[in-house]
């Protein structure tokens, strides 16, 4: 995977709308991509866009090691990268990804969807407790880029309060874009409170500040050196790199603040 500054040169502007935060949309030979608050937050390869693009997408996708959802439930749509990379490993997959702004949703379907792969969008306000409820998610996908007044904690504790009312689902993964610091005693405290009924599994992106957390039931078998192959929906050059990947991860157990899984 290049440097993402090597990507990102002789630009055109495609869309742009004048807000607070600043939000549009550019693109060059090979890429198209979405800027909020002159930070880049979704990237399309124009040939394949089904290809994840960004080291994150591919920390946040690990779970598919071992779990085969029938359906995702994802908050942060943004470009809508992994809901191209899941829905062409998996069509028959119902996703719904829940987004704060229309105007993200609308250039989503206008520059971000040319395979025209089918998810059911909902922007984030009244209606989704309704989409919550009739989620019956088995994968939620918590990528939320925080406002200033967020924090690590209340990150966590927003994600969290989703899985609860989800109890059946298989897995909760969250991105979290400003990294987590290591003596952030409270927010280990936190995650050990789900040590019991989860697997819990933090990943460092290289080169970026992301974490990536993954709270896995422990209904699912999690073998760090081997992925589940027989039903695994990744390919296979995908499976056996990501393994690797996996041993990297810090596991959070309870009455200590992680481990390698590995």
């Amino acid at each position: 995977m290049m440097s993402l500054t090597k990507r990102i040169h002789d630009e055109q502007l495609l869309y742009y709308a004048r807000s607070p935060e600043g939000f549009s949309i550019f693109e060059n030979t090979h890429y198209r991509w979405m800027c909020i608050s002159g930070v880049i937050q979704s990237i399309m390869h124009l040939k394949h866009p089904q290809r994840l693009t960004l080291p994150h997408h591919i920390a946040l996708s690990l779970p598919l090691l071992y779990i085969q959802p029938a359906s995702v439930l994802e908050f942060g749509l943004g470009g809508g990268n992994m809901a191209r990379f899941i829905l062409s490993l998996a069509p028959h997959i119902t996703y719904t990804s829940i987004e704060s702004e229309q105007k993200v949703i609308d250039c989503f379907y206008e520059y971000f969807n040319p395979s025209n792969v089918q998810l059911s969008v909902h922007q984030n306000n009244a209606n989704t407790a309704q989409a919550l409820k009739n989620s019956a998610a088995q994968w939620i996908i918590y990528d939320i880029y925080p406002t200033n007044r967020s924090n690590s904690l209340t990150s966590i504790k927003h994600a969290c309060a989703v899985i609860e009312k989800n109890p059946q689902a298989l897995c909760l993964s969250i991105n979290m874009p400003q990294g987590i610091k290591n003596d952030d005693m409270n927010l280990y405290a936190y995650l050990q409170r789900y040590t019991k009924t989860h697997n819990i599994y933090c990943f460092n992106v290289p080169n970026y500040k992301n974490v990536i957390i993954h709270f896995i039931s422990k209904k699912i078998e999690i073998n760090p050196h081997n992925s589940n192959s027989t039903k695994c929906l990744l390919p296979q050059s995908y499976s056996h790199y990501w393994s690797g990947y996996w041993k990297c991860s810090h596991q959070i157990v309870t009455g200590n603040q992680a481990n390698y899984a590995g």
